[in-house]
């Protein structure tokens, strides 16, 4: 299990590096309405003057300027060498790490951890989700937060049966998206084409659902206490995508309403 684990990783890792130059025009703009929406909603108004905050899966550092604007120094974290690498280009203030989210190892805790863009969901397998959850636990202050999104089958079958391409500079990419109903497994077949001096570059991206009980009972497990759970219906896809607000024990205050 771990080996193949290990080689799904470096598979996303490379695939996510050939996606880094058509991030920012496509994936990158999804969603971050509803993300600083949900950041000011839910835990802005519960952090501490001068709030530290790491940002999982930040890609190439949008939400982090986001946070640099409201005057909060953000940390961004990221598996993809050239996502970090666009990411130090686009927010020269803030700190960039390239590490795996199911076991990173930093030297500071910080008061509120994001994970938007519903990235819990390339976590493929519990073991893996166990790790993840693990980690964020670890790099949180006692009573610091996280918050992150996810989409569950729902959220798949409406959304991922679509055709989709990107145009940038000489190269076109193609997207292809499928939910694989029997495997629980929602797949984007990428192409991309018109790299001048090598082939073109063809792989397949899989996410897939997590009830949202699922993922309460293992936030429990791991050490948090979940604060809120709701749906987010002013984002796509309509139904099936939700947020989710979950405390590191050992914090006071009062629980949030579900």
């Amino acid at each position: 299990m771990e080996n193949i684990e290990r080689r799904l990783g470096v598979e996303s890792q490379a695939a996510y590096d050939a996606l880094a130059p058509f991030y920012e025009q496509h994936w990158g703009t999804q969603f971050f309405s509803s993300a600083k929406q949900l950041f000011l909603d839910l835990i802005h108004h519960q952090l501490r003057a001068e709030p530290s905050v790491l940002d999982l899966c930040c890609g190439t550092g949008e939400f982090a300027a986001w946070l640099a604007e409201m005057g909060i120094p953000a940390t961004g974290l990221d598996s993809s060498s050239l996502m970090i690498d666009r990411a130090r280009l686009n927010v020269p203030g803030a700190e960039f790490i390239r590490a795996d989210m199911a076991a990173f190892a930093l030297p500071q805790r910080f008061d509120a951890i994001t994970c938007f863009f519903n990235s819990i969901n390339q976590v493929l397998t519990v073991h893996t989700l166990r790790g993840v959850l693990r980690s964020v636990n670890q790099h949180l202050k006692p009573g610091g937060w996280f918050l992150f999104d996810g989409i569950d089958e729902e959220g798949y079958l409406e959304s991922w049966h679509a055709d989709e391409v990107i145009h940038r500079d000489n190269q076109v990419c193609t997207l292809r998206y499928r939910y694989d109903r029997y495997r629980q497994l929602a797949i984007c077949h990428v192409n991309i084409a018109g790299l001048v001096s090598e082939p073109d570059c063809d792989f397949e991206l899989r996410q897939r659902p997590y009830v949202r009980n699922e993922l309460s009972q293992e936030l429990a497990a791991a050490g948090f206490s979940v604060e809120l759970v709701r749906p987010v219906n002013d984002s796509y896809p309509v139904r099936g995508r939700y947020v989710i607000l979950a405390r590191s024990k050992g914090g006071t205050g009062e629980r949030l309403e579900h």
